[in-house]
């Protein structure tokens, strides 16, 4: 299920953003991040646990492991970045869903998140990505999933 929603949420990111994401980026080490964001420098890795929304409970070792791909030499090249960048991460989970508040796949896209709206001109994925406390500059945003 985990690769299932990873690509899923590829084909809403390329969808919304274009060419700017770039899918499975490969690092040192037989690494690859799920997506970077190349015009806002920004590294995307999906995780299928639910229970990010409303908790941070068991993230620490997905921060380490988002943190290794935001310091690889070979993923920050692919960003347009130097090994001094330090760019932003963030996390996208599934959103706890609520039973009869379904969307068909058909009905939905990246605008349909509340965490993807854009106001007065901004217009990128970490405007309403929640900080994850005590990490600098890593963030978290859920995801509704469609019920087909």
């Amino acid at each position: 299920m985990s690769r299932l929603y990873e690509v899923y949420i590829y084909s809403k990111l390329h969808e919304r953003y274009g060419d700017a994401i770039k899918f499975q980026v490969a690092g040192y080490w037989r690494t690859a991040v799920d997506f970077v964001d190349t015009d806002k420098k920004i590294v995307i890795d999906t995780k299928y646990k639910p229970q990010y929304d409303g908790s941070n409970g068991g993230i620490v070792e997905d921060i380490r492991q988002i943190s290794a791909y935001a310091r690889d030499s070979k993923i920050l090249k692919a960003m347009g970045c130097n090994e001094n960048n330090v760019v932003d991460c963030l996390i996208i989970y599934p959103e706890k869903m609520i039973d009869n508040e379904h969307k068909n796949e058909d009905d939905f896209t990246f605008d349909d998140c509340a965490q993807l709206e854009s106001l007065d001109g901004i217009d990128h994925l970490l405007y309403k990505a929640t900080p994850i406390k005590g990490y600098k500059r890593f963030y978290k945003l859920s995801f509704t999933m469609p019920y087909l």
